[in-house]
């Protein structure tokens, strides 16, 4: 079941910024166009630029290593076919910004929520 996790006060990330959010080696980039609130994964699939730190044009940013170009609404690359990120839900509600994270993969041996491969604080 997906996990929504704050990331920021809706006024902490202003209209053309981004902002690296990391969940359990999970690294988004999310970012506010224009009012409006995106995540995809913050790595790039070319060589791995970090998409937070790039530049952004519209809905366009473009990783700061290379130049390649992601739409943040939907993960699609647009500088090469079969490229994609991934896209995340984003909600917000009373002044806090949420993404929805799938929750992280079993630990070998054991089904999710079974406890093996965990453990208790």
């Amino acid at each position: 079941m997906p996990r929504d996790l704050p990331v920021c006060r809706v006024d902490e990330l202003a209209p053309g910024k981004a902002r690296l959010f990391e969940d359990g080696g999970v690294r988004v980039a999310v970012f506010n166009v224009g009012g409006e609130f995106h995540a995809i994964d913050d790595r790039c699939t070319h060589r791995e630029g970090s998409l937070n730190e790039g530049w952004m044009e519209g809905y366009l940013v473009s990783c700061p290593r290379h130049g390649w170009q992601f739409d943040v609404r939907t993960g699609v690359c647009a500088t090469l076919a079969n490229r994609d990120v991934a896209r995340y839900p984003v909600r917000c509600e009373e002044g806090t910004v949420f993404v929805s994270l799938p929750d992280p993969p079993a630990a070998e041996g054991g089904a999710a929520g079974d406890g093996v491969g965990s453990s208790s604080s």
